[in-house]
């Protein structure tokens, strides 16, 4: 509720497809101004210590299985504009496994949000070859939820935004991550940088030219 409530509607929201009650938080952040995205569950190299949950997404399974989870995924909710890679350290390292989901998300009109966090994914590669739109988190602001660390990764934000002309980060819905954010989008107007949705900072490469004929 404070995240939904509290945070600048240039805020994207993203929503576990575990979430009770799922449609009635996304629309409650959609009627106060949030875009908002499913995360997908994806296969961990902790596998099965840690656990994606009945609808995770994983290698071991055939793409039309995976899919199958996909579509119920994307079925539980209405207007969200992509999805968000949760988890997926195996998942996201295999190009067999990933391809036809990401094949799937581009034909649903979606985009793909990488989380960052996995070294090797081929995530970024894959969803430009397929010219799905997408982005790729620079930073999770809050693995350390210390009001001062999180601060300071705002801050760090700012640093490549002026780099790379864009950053995107990630955070949870903690306490602290809130009041900080709250605090920081007050500074941006005195230092020309501006808050966007995540669907404002995607990337789509564009078709090769057709080549000439020699």
């Amino acid at each position: 509720l404070a995240a939904i409530g509290q945070l600048p509607a240039a805020v994207s929201l993203a929503f576990s497809p575990y979430t009770r009650g799922l449609e009635q938080w996304a629309g409650m952040a959609r009627s106060n101004g949030h875009e908002t995205l499913l995360s997908l569950p994806m296969e961990p190299m902790e596998f099965p210590a840690s656990d994606p949950g009945p609808l995770g997404m994983m290698t071991n399974l055939d793409s039309q299985e995976n899919i199958m989870r996909l579509q119920q995924i994307m079925g539980l909710s209405k207007a969200f504009v992509g999805l968000v890679q949760s988890m997926g350290s195996r998942f996201m390292t295999s190009d067999a496994a990933l391809k036809p989901i990401l094949t799937r998300i581009k034909q649903h009109g979606l985009m793909f949000v990488d989380d960052g966090l996995v070294k090797d994914s081929v995530g970024t590669t894959l969803a430009n070859t397929l010219r799905l739109p997408n982005a790729r988190a620079d930073l999770i602001i809050d693995e350390d939820a210390t009001g001062q660390q999180i601060l300071a990764n705002l801050r760090e934000l700012e640093v490549i935004a002026r780099k790379n002309k864009v950053a995107v980060g990630i955070g949870a819905a903690y306490p602290a991550t809130v009041l900080q954010i709250s605090r920081w989008v007050k500074t941006l107007p005195g230092k020309k940088i501006q808050l966007a949705p995540v669907s404002g900072v995607v990337k789509v490469l564009a078709p090769r030219p057709p080549q000439k004929p020699k």
